[in-house]
């Protein structure tokens, strides 16, 4: 039963952006910053709908092609794989990004350890996110 799990919801995100290709397509702008609040350069952004893909440059800002709705995955050598979804295609999408401790539990680990784990990860990227908004790092 929990090896479906995984490969329903695989099915679901390649269903959801089927669905979403037949929207307009326009080009998302976005920041990349780590837990440390530097920019990140070299972060490779990825669009799993539309097969597209971007990098980060040395102020962490990137451009990508994405219709709204779209699943967009970040993926760093420094930090644990992020994912944004485009809710607007006039949003910019702004990304934290950090080491999840969820990601990282030993072999062995109860689902207790995840959700406390998870629970742990989600508090610490709503600091930072706060934290980014009020420093202005999401102006630009």
């Amino acid at each position: 039963m929990k090896k479906l799990i995984p490969i329903c919801l695989l099915l679901l995100l390649i269903l959801s952006c089927k669905l979403s290709s037949a929207q307009t397509i326009a080009t998302i702008k976005g920041r990349i910053i780590g837990q440390a609040m530097e920019e990140l350069e070299g972060v490779t952004v990825v669009n799993v709908c539309h097969t597209e893909m971007a990098t980060s440059n040395n102020r962490g800002f990137f451009q990508i092609k994405a219709a709204k709705g779209d699943t967009l995955i970040f993926i760093s050598t420094k930090y644990s794989t992020g994912k944004s979804f485009v809710k607007r295609l006039s949003d910019n999408v702004n990304v934290v990004m950090i080491t999840r401790k969820a990601a990282a539990l030993p072999i062995g680990f109860t689902e207790s350890d995840y959700k406390k784990a998870a629970r742990e990860d989600e508090k610490l990227y709503d600091i930072l996110e706060k934290g980014a908004e009020r420093n202005g790092t999401w102006i630009y």
